[in-house]
C-alpha cells in the first residue's frame, strides 16, 4: 500500500508537471500574443505619428506665419478701432464742414448732404435727439455762450481842419476785404476834408482760401448766426462812432454811416435801430434787409443815398429798383441812382455823394 501510494504520487507528478508545462506554454503563447499585439500597436502609432509628423513637416513655417499674421492683425485691429475712436472725437469739427446738415423743423428729422457731391443720402432719416446721442455727446445741439471784451481796428484819416461843417464818416468794408481798401476808395468818393474812419470787420481769413498766402481779407459775418452778428456790428458802429464824436467833438447829425456790399444790410438794420446815431446813410451796391418793412424798425429821418449797378451779378437790376419804395416804408428822405458796371465801388460816383453830402452839411 505504501509502495503503492508512493507509486500512485510518483505517477500523478509528472502529470502534474506536464499541466503546468502546458499551462505554462499557454502562458507563455498569451504573453507573446499581448507583447506582439503591443508591439504592433506600438508600431501602428509610431507609424501614424512620424506620418503626420512627415505629412505635415512642409505645413509648420506656414503655420507659425499665420500665427504670428493672426497675432499681428489682432493687434492692427485694436490699434486701428482706438485711432479712429479717438480721431473720431477729436475731429467732429472736420466732420461737420464735410457734410452739411440741413435740421427739418417740422419732422425734427436731418438730410445730410454731401458737400463733395452734392447728393443727398438718407441712410436713414434719424431724428435730432437720436443723432445726438450716436454722436456721444461731442456734438452739442445747445452750445453755452459766454462774453468776452474784443478789440476793433480802424483806420483814421484827419483832414488838415476841422470844423462845425466837417463830417465823420463811418466806412465799412464788404466781404473779403480790409479797411486799407475801403479808406482808400472812400477818400477818393468824398474827398479828403472830412475825417473818415474805416472799421475792420471782427472776422477774418486768408483771402485766397489757403494759408500759404501771407493776405488776409475781413468780414461782417455769415447767414448762419445773424442774431449775433447783427448784434456785433451794431456794438462796433456805436463804440467808434460814441468815441470819435467824443474825441473831435462831432455832432450824431454830422455823422454819416458809409458801407460797400456786405455791410449795407447791417447799416440799415442800424439806423432802424439806432435812428439818433446817425444823420446820413451812404450804400453802395448792398441790399435791403429782408424785414425792413417790420415794424420793429424805427422811423429814420436821416437821408439815405444808394447807389447800384445795373450788371451787378450778386444784386440784379430787376430787383434793386424796388430798393426806394422798400426803404420809404421807415425812411422819407431816399435818393436811389442806378450806374452802370458790375459789382465794383463807383468810381464815378464822387459827383452824386458830393452833392448828397452837400444837402446832409446844409441841413
Amino acid at each position: 500500500m505504501e509502495r503503492a501510494s508512493r507509486l500512485q504520487r510518483f505517477q500523478l507528478r509528472p502529470q502534474s508537471r506536464e499541466r503546468q508545462f502546458q499551462r505554462a506554454d499557454h502562458l507563455l503563447d498569451l504573453s507573446q500574443l499581448l507583447r506582439t499585439t503591443h508591439r504592433f500597436q506600438r508600431l501602428r502609432g509610431f507609424h501614424r505619428r512620424r506620418s503626420t509628423e512627415c505629412r505635415d513637416r512642409p505645413l509648420q513655417p506656414m503655420r507659425a506665419a499665420f500665427q504670428i499674421a493672426s497675432i499681428a492683425a489682432a493687434g492692427c485691429v485694436s490699434n486701428l478701432f482706438e485711432r479712429a475712436r479717438i480721431v473720431f472725437q477729436e475731429q467732429t469739427r472736420d466732420f461737420v464742414e464735410q457734410l452739411r446738415i440741413a435740421a427739418d423743423t417740422s419732422h425734427r428729422c436731418l438730410a445730410i448732404e454731401s458737400v463733395c457731391d452734392r447728393r443727398v443720402h438718407f441712410a436713414p432719416r434719424c431724428s435730432i435727439d437720436a443723432l445726438g446721442r450716436f454722436m456721444m455727446g461731442i456734438l452739442n445741439t445747445t452750445p453755452e455762450t459766454l462774453r468776452v471784451s474784443l478789440e476793433v481796428a480802424y483806420f483814421l484819416h484827419i483832414p488838415e481842419k476841422i470844423d462845425e461843417r466837417t463830417l465823420l464818416v463811418l466806412t465799412l468794408h464788404g466781404y473779403g476785404s480790409n479797411p486799407d481798401a475801403m479808406l482808400r476808395l472812400s477818400l477818393m468818393a468824398l474827398g479828403d476834408n472830412a475825417i473818415v474812419a474805416s472799421l475792420r470787420g471782427p472776422n477774418q481769413a486768408y483771402a485766397s482760401g489757403s494759408p500759404a498766402t501771407s493776405e488776409v481779407a475781413y468780414n461782417w459775418g455769415t447767414r448762419r448766426h445773424p442774431e449775433l452778428n447783427i448784434a456785433l456790428h451794431h456794438d462796433i458802429v456805436r463804440t467808434a462812432a460814441r468815441e470819435l464824436r467824443a474825441r473831435f467833438s462831432i455832432d450824431a447829425r454830422r455823422t454819416v454811416l458809409m458801407g460797400f456790399s456786405q455791410p449795407v444790410g447791417l447799416n440799415y438794420r442800424f439806423i432802424g435801430t439806432y435812428p439818433e446815431e446817425a444823420g446820413g446813410v451812404i450804400a453802395i451796391c448792398g441790399g435791403v434787409p429782408k424785414d425792413w418793412e417790420e415794424s420793429k424798425y424805427k422811423p429814420v429821418d436821416a437821408p439815405i443815398l444808394h447807389i447800384s449797378r445795373s450788371e451787378d451779378e450778386y444784386f440784379p437790376a430787376d430787383v434793386v429798383v424796388g430798393f426806394p419804395d422798400r426803404l420809404k416804408a421807415h425812411a422819407h428822405d431816399v435818393e436811389f441812382h442806378l450806374l452802370p458796371g458790375g459789382h465794383r465801388f463807383p468810381s464815378k460816383a464822387r459827383p452824386i455823394i458830393e452833392g448828397w453830402r452837400r444837402r446832409v452839411v446844409a441841413r
